[in-house]
């Protein structure tokens, strides 16, 4: 007899809910952007394949705190070279319609 703790029949069973709206909001930036090469050695470009007007590019360390933040126009292609520590950062991605969040290692 199958196992039954008294919870449901969904009781200790994974069940995946899947619902693509919730990415939509955010995808501008999201889809088709890339950070690269990562990991880096304080030297990285950012690939926008939507090409957004204005974006606001900002790294936060594992603390929370920023350790950089500029804002760009209308780049497909966006180099920066920083002198950061080696660890992990994440680099926040803000237009006027969405934002996204990619990781980062510096070596």
């Amino acid at each position: 007899a199958p196992f039954n703790d008294g919870n449901g029949a969904n009781s200790g069973k994974v069940v995946v809910l899947q619902n693509d709206d919730i990415l939509q909001a955010s995808d501008y930036i999201s889809n088709g952007t890339a950070l690269y090469p990562n990991p880096n050695r304080n030297s990285f470009s950012i690939y926008f394949q939507n090409n957004p007007q204005n974006v606001t590019i900002s790294i936060v360390d594992v603390a929370g705190k920023r350790v950089y933040s500029e804002i760009f126009t209308a780049q497909e292609n966006i180099s920066i070279d920083h002198n950061l520590d080696a660890g992990i950062y994440f680099v926040k991605l803000t237009s006027n319609t969405s934002e996204a969040t990619l990781k980062m290692v510096v070596e």
